[in-house]
Order: structure tokens, then sequence, then C-alpha cells
């Protein structure tokens, strides 16, 4: 079975977005592939080593923390040394300490796709927003390394100046939702809420 290593600074049990949709789709992967997701331990209580519905999650420990983003000096070789053992690497951006998963695919000859969630704008704080420019600097830096950029939708990509210069690799894939059954109740509930 190949062997598929997803990356990102969350997963859950922390609620996002992101950290939901990585849970969708690694959950469902594997049915064909082994699948590992490097993360960092946002709580310290959570274990390093687990197995959740098959995906394997290995969680580093932060060492800092600036704003969202977590730190760890030893990231770099948990990088190579996570990339090494897989066949295929996917990185969901944004992730400051993607650069590094990026560049060891690279040189170790993997193939790699970025999920590309969103770029990062902080509208307050000097601080928030160097960050954010950082941020988006090194998430345009990994798109230049990838082989394959997944984006919700080709609007997004075709209005991010970060994902211009990538026009080639980028594959506009929808995110996984779960659907539910119409219900009649619910539904006239909402009308009433809303209005006709």
């Amino acid at each position: 079975m190949p062997k598929l290593l997803f990356t990102a600074t969350y997963a859950q049990p922390y609620l996002s977005g992101i950290t939901d949709y990585i849970a969708k789709v690694t959950e469902y992967l594997t049915k064909f592939h082994q699948v590992s997701l490097l993360v960092f331990q946002h709580q310290s209580q959570l274990p390093n080593h687990e197995t959740r519905h098959q995906v394997q999650i290995h969680r580093l420990k932060p060492q800092l923390k600036l704003s969202k983003g977590l730190i760890n000096w030893a990231y770099p070789l948990e990088a190579w040394r996570a990339v090494a053992a897989h066949d295929q690497i996917l990185i969901n951006l944004p992730q400051v300490e993607s650069i590094w998963v990026a560049l060891a695919a690279k040189l170790l000859g993997k193939k790699l796709a970025v999920i590309y969630h969103c770029e990062l704008v902080f509208e307050t704080g000097w601080g928030n927003q160097i960050l954010a420019m950082v941020a988006n600097i090194l998430a345009s830096w990994v798109g230049f390394l990838a082989d394959t950029i997944i984006v919700y939708t080709q609007d997004y990509a075709d209005h991010s100046p970060i994902l211009k210069p990538y026009s080639q690799k980028i594959q506009a894939v929808l995110p996984p939702v779960d659907l539910i059954p119409f219900d009649r109740t619910l539904n006239q509930k909402f009308k009433t809420l809303i209005g006709e």
C-alpha cells in the first residue's frame, strides 16, 4: 500500500474547517493507502503518537508559540525523517513550517502536493501582519516546489496573488461535505426563522 504523509500545524481535536477537512480526507484515503499525519501537540494532554480512524498521527511538542504558529526546533529533522518514510507528501497550507517538508520532499525525490486552504490575513497588530506576510511568502515558495496545488475552487485560485504564478499546477477539488437527508420539519423551522 502506498504511504501518504499529510502535514499541518493542527489536527483534531482542534476544531477548524481545515482540521475537519484533514480528518475527512485522511480517513477516506485509509481505504487505499497507509496514511500518516505530522502535526503539533497543541494540547499537552494529547499523546505524541496515536492512531485515529486508521490514520497514524505524530505530534511534535511545541517549544514556542507565535500567534497560532507553533515552533519546534527539531521540526526540520522530524520532517526529513517523516518524508523519507513515505511515498507521497501532502502539505496543508497555511503552515509556516511546511517549507522544511517541501525541501525534504524535493531533495528526496518525493511527489509533493499542496492543499491550499487559504491565505493568512490579519487586519490588526503589526506583529500579526508581519507573521502573515512571512507565512504567505513561505506558502509561495512551497507552491513553487509543489508538483500539484489543490484548491477548493478555480475562482479562488484565479484571484489569489500567491497562486497566480502556479496556474499550471492548480487542480480544483471541492472539499468533502457530509450530506444529511432532507427533513421537512427542519426545513419548515428554517423557513419560519428566515422567512419565505
